[in-house]
């Protein structure tokens, strides 16, 4: 998994322009071509997003796994919003996208934190 992630985002990093272009080939001329092009072109910089922060997931200290859970629930929600409501602009979602997200950064970090005073005791 360390060596599969990084070769996927460099090939979405690499690839994203092509795919899209080749998607949407009429884009630079058709208004609404160009939106559908944005809209998924933004869409492959939040899935990039979402792996390069799930890479240092593999050792890191408790706090900085937590954050890096919280911003990965805030991707994959962003992610899950835009394509249920095919909408790319910030809106209400977000605000509670980013709660819920910090919610489960929050939980994350007493969980792992009652696991590890568990197994010390134990």
């Amino acid at each position: 998994m360390k060596i599969f992630l990084p070769i996927l985002f460099f090939t979405l990093y690499l690839g994203n322009s092509l795919f899209c272009e080749f998607i949407y080939p009429n884009a630079a001329v058709d208004y609404s071509e160009w939106l559908k092009y944005f809209f998924m072109k933004e869409t492959t910089y939040e899935i990039m997003f979402f792996i390069a922060l799930s890479i240092p997931l593999f050792k890191s200290s408790l706090i900085s796994r937590s954050i890096t859970v919280a911003v990965l629930a805030f991707v994959f929600g962003s992610i899950i919003d835009k394509g249920i409501n095919n909408n790319p602009e910030l809106s209400a979602h977000d605000v509670i996208v980013f709660a819920f997200a910090l919610c489960v950064g929050i939980a994350y970090y007493l969980y792992k934190q009652r696991l590890n005073r568990k197994n010390n005791e134990g």
